[in-house]
């Protein structure tokens, strides 16, 4: 068990075991997690585990069976918290969840399904940005092509679809490709490191895909300066890492 955790209830012997894993850093102003916590509790309708990793805000969180909370006495970044909220979790598949999203109706189940192909271990939804506009449908890279870069995709285009990647904001992946993977790379702060696991889940072999049937409304950087504090060393160590192979 994480150190200052709160478990889970057991569900009894006749509950289904969760389906997935849901894994929140919580970190910014609280409107954000609650905001989420209402649109969790409206569209989730799979058997799931919710792990809330407080990045040392202290904000209220109500205890429940489904949720395991994790306090951090401060700011551990994105990067570690959410490691440390998969190994709290023990569903095979984990959502790696920002606290600034919005997930909508219908959302989770198309994403699930993206899994019933043996071959994707990493899946995405669409992103919008609060007024609809598409804010991400995967993500192209020229990491590890002799150069360094990528974008977002805006345009619609069908599900399935091999991607690169797709933003850590709302990434789907199989338990078991991203313990082989190490998980997140600590070394990257709050950028990068969701783009740095696409690549060894690509470079492993497996399949990224994009879900436009799944959609996932997302504010974007709302967490303040803390988003950019490293964004130079963050690009270095990609690129020094990804850039000539």
């Amino acid at each position: 068990m994480e150190p200052n955790s709160i478990p889970a209830d057991d569900h009894g012997p006749d509950a289904e075991p969760p389906s997935v894993a849901l894994i929140v850093p919580v970190y910014g102003d609280a409107r954000y997690l609650n905001e989420l916590l209402e649109a969790l509790d409206a569209t989730m309708d799979v058997p799931h585990e919710l792990v809330l990793v407080d990045n040392g805000t202290g904000h209220p969180i109500e205890e429940r069976p489904e949720r395991i909370i994790i306090r951090n006495p401060v700011n551990e970044g994105f990067a570690k918290a959410s490691n440390a909220g998969a190994r709290a979790a023990t569903a095979p598949i984990v959502i790696m969840l920002n606290v600034d999203t919005v997930p909508q109706s219908g959302w989770i189940r198309p994403l699930l399904a993206a899994f019933d192909d043996p071959s994707v271990a990493m899946a995405g939804p669409k992103l919008t940005y609060p007024d609809g506009r598409i804010q991400c449908a995967g993500i192209r890279t020229w990491h590890g092509n002799g150069s360094a870069g990528g974008e977002n995709r805006h345009d619609e285009h069908p599900s399935n679809s091999d991607e690169d990647g797709v933003t850590g904001a709302c990434m789907a992946i199989r338990r078991s490709a991203f313990e082989a993977a190490g998980g997140f790379d600590e070394v990257f702060w709050n950028g990068y490191e969701d783009v740095d696991l696409c690549l060894a889940i690509r470079a492993a072999r497996h399949r990224v895909a994009y879900v436009a049937e799944s959609t996932v409304r997302h504010h974007e950087s709302v967490s303040g300066p803390e988003r950019w504090r490293a964004a130079p060393q963050n690009v270095a160590y990609m690129n020094g890492k990804w850039g000539s192979r």
